[in-house]
Parts: C-alpha cells; sequence; structure tokens
C-alpha cells in the first residue's frame, strides 16, 4: 500500500472519526454528570415533573451511612450513648376572650359613593357633520388575469401587498383606508382587447360586498394608457366603482403606481397634463411622459419607496434569522440532545455497562 493511499485513509479517519469521537465525548461528559447528579436530577424528575422514578439517598445520608457503617466495624464495643427523649408538651387550657362590640359605625358599612354629573357633548352640525359622515374604508374587490396569476404564484399574496400599500398612501394623504374584501379570478382574454372593453366587462360582473372593484391585467401600458376606470363628474355627489389597472414591468411593484392613480380617478382625480406642474412625471429622457405617475404627487412616490425599502429590511432580518437558526439554532439543540441524553442514562442505568465505562474513564483523570 503505497503512502498516498495510507494518507487519504487517514484523512478519511480522521474527517468522519472526529465528529464521532466529539459526539462520544459529548454523550460521555452527559452520563458523567447524570451519574454524579443522580440524586438532583431524578428528585427533579418525581417533584417537578410528576414522574414515577426511584431516588436514590441523599449524597450526605449516603456518605454519613457509610461512614457510621465503618465506625461499626472497625470499634464493634463503641456504644453511643443513648440520650433520653424530650417530654411531650403539655397544652395549657384555651382561654376564651370577650370581644367587645363595636360603638357607632362599623368599617365596613357601605357608603355611597359621590355620582359625578353627566357629560354634555355639544352635537356636531353644518358642514363639520357632513365631513364626519363622509366614507373614510373602501371595500375593494380584485379580480386577475391568467396572465397575471401566470408571472405571480403567490398572486393572492400578491394583491394584498399591493392594496396595503397603496392604503397606506391614501391614508397619510387623504384619511382613506383601503380595504381587501376579496380575491378572485378575472376569465377574460386581455390580448387585443382595449381598456374600454375591459372595463365595459367589468361593469357586467358584481361587486358583491365592495364599493370598488377592481381588474388587474398582468399587460404592459398600451401606448401612453395605463388603464380606465369610471371618473365621476366635477359635480357628481358619487364616486366611481371600478378601474382597469395595467402593469408597469421595468418597476418595482408593477402594478402599485396605476393602481394609486386608478383610484385616483375613482375619487373624482384628473389626470395632469401640464409638464411644468410637479405632479407630472417623465419615465426616462428616452420614453414618453408616464402618465401612470401624474396622479401621485412626489411625496405619495416617496412613501411608496419607503414601503419598498421596509419590505426590503424584513426580507433582510428574514435572512439573518434564517442563517442563526441553520448554524446556531438547529446544531445547538441537536448537540445538547446528545449531552441530554447521557444525562438519562447515567441518572436511570448507572449500573449499566456503559455508565461504568464511562465512570471508569472519569476516574483515568
Amino acid at each position: 500500500m503505497n503512502r498516498a493511499r495510507l494518507k487519504a485513509i487517514g484523512k478519511l479517519l480522521f474527517f468522519l472519526g472526529a465528529p464521532l469521537g466529539f459526539l462520544a465525548a459529548l454523550f460521555g461528559g452527559g452520563v458523567y454528570c447524570g451519574v454524579t447528579h443522580r440524586y438532583a436530577i431524578t428528585s427533579f424528575e418525581r417533584d417537578n415533573l410528576g414522574l414515577d422514578v426511584e431516588v436514590p439517598a441523599a449524597p450526605e445520608a449516603a456518605a454519613g451511612g457509610r461512614f457510621a457503617e465503618l465506625i461499626r466495624r472497625s470499634v464493634p464495643q463503641l456504644e453511643l450513648p443513648q440520650w433520653p427523649s424530650a417530654p411531650p408538651p403539655t397544652s395549657a387550657p384555651p382561654v376564651s376572650v370577650a370581644t367587645p362590640a363595636p360603638v357607632g359605625p362599623t368599617a365596613n358599612a357601605p357608603v355611597d359613593a359621590p355620582t359625578a354629573p353627566p357629560a354634555k357633548v355639544d352635537a356636531v352640525t353644518g358642514a363639520l357633520a357632513d365631513r364626519l359622515a363622509l366614507p373614510v374604508r373602501v371595500k375593494v374587490k380584485v379580480l386577475v388575469d391568467d396572465e397575471l396569476v401566470q408571472a405571480h404564484p403567490d398572486w393572492i399574496d400578491y394583491v394584498q401587498r399591493n392594496v396595503d400599500r397603496a392604503s397606506a398612501i391614501y391614508r397619510e394623504q387623504f384619511g382613506i383606508t383601503l380595504e381587501l374584501a376579496s380575491v378572485g379570478r378575472w376569465p377574460i382574454a386581455t390580448a387585443g382587447l382595449g381598456s374600454g372593453q375591459l372595463l365595459a366587462d367589468l361593469r357586467a360582473r358584481p361587486r358583491e360586498s365592495a364599493d370598488v372593484l377592481l381588474g388587474l391585467t398582468n399587460r404592459p401600458l398600451d401606448n401612453r394608457i395605463a388603464g380606465e376606470a369610471e371618473t365621476p363628474d366635477t359635480d357628481s355627489p358619487f364616486n366611481g366603482t371600478r378601474a382597469v389597472v395595467y402593469a408597469v414591468p421595468k418597476l418595482h411593484d408593477p402594478h402599485l403606481s396605476t393602481m394609486l392613480h386608478e383610484f385616483g380617478h375613482i375619487f373624482g382625480a384628473l389626470d395632469v397634463t401640464n409638464p411644468d406642474d410637479p405632479a407630472f412625471a417623465m419615465a426616462d429622457e428616452s420614453a414618453p411622459p408616464n402618465p401612470v405617475k401624474q396622479a401621485v404627487a412626489k411625496e405619495s412616490r416617496g412613501r411608496a419607496a419607503q414601503a419598498v425599502a421596509a419590505d426590503e429590511g424584513a426580507a433582510a432580518k428574514g435572512s439573518w434569522l434564517s442563517w442563526f437558526a441553520g448554524w446556531v439554532l438547529i446544531p445547538g439543540a441537536l448537540l445538547g440532545a446528545v449531552f441530554g441524553a447521557g444525562v438519562v442514562v447515567g441518572a436511570h442505568f448507572s449500573t449499566s455497562w456503559v455508565a461504568r465505562s464511562v465512570m471508569w474513564i472519569g476516574s483515568l483523570f
């Protein structure tokens, strides 16, 4: 056998024997701990865990017993003096003590608490009452087409995330909360259909208990069309109820900006067409004006960016937790289980060959 083969065999034995030796040493340490602390372990199992286990004599009692036995064997003629037992205590007859009768009102007599005057609240009237009566929570039902389902296998969670982020922006800017009422499939082939045709299809579908019905499609912008929504007249007392939302593939959240845009139309907002207006945004220098951001101010887009940053921070935190669980928590639990198994063997099988072998090896040191 040549030297290279012996070297390879030595490496194999090392890489296999070192982990096994470490586990054996850890198990043996548990056995040694279980044997030396057998009384404490079994007492804990009996008193705290309610297990039916045999508890050995306490270490002090066992040492005293061995010492007394040694004295009896070495000095058999020694007789220890017998101390007389103490007489039983005598009990005195009970003495009755008269309790004086209470004078005046007792301490436990009920006392009437003073009643506070009723609070006076002025009723809200006029324009303030009208504003207070306006709805601040809008229930949203969302339908998604087949292309979006294929692009996002977690399409239900995807819709929930977009509605939550849009709700955070609208709640911050306008005090309007968007609440997702239901999510479903949109059984329609959107290819070849314009936004008006898609909106007409949504008008034929029920909103059920929702206030607004959105149709999300994964198709990109149709030239400069980001979707279409029912926009009420400026003097109408009602909002729109349906909207079609397209995707912007270049963005981190392809449907968030268009969803904000179409919600603005539903609530009565009009497109900003003046290039000098701060709300008018350009996608980039080579692309035409992007209309999906015209109804959202710069501060609103900043809120969306903060939501994205928060999600990225949550993902980083999740990766750190995964690393901690994979490299610290799970290995620590496995090593603790090996040591704990040794403790159980040492505490309950102290006379077995495993325990005796470990104690013999421990006595060498």
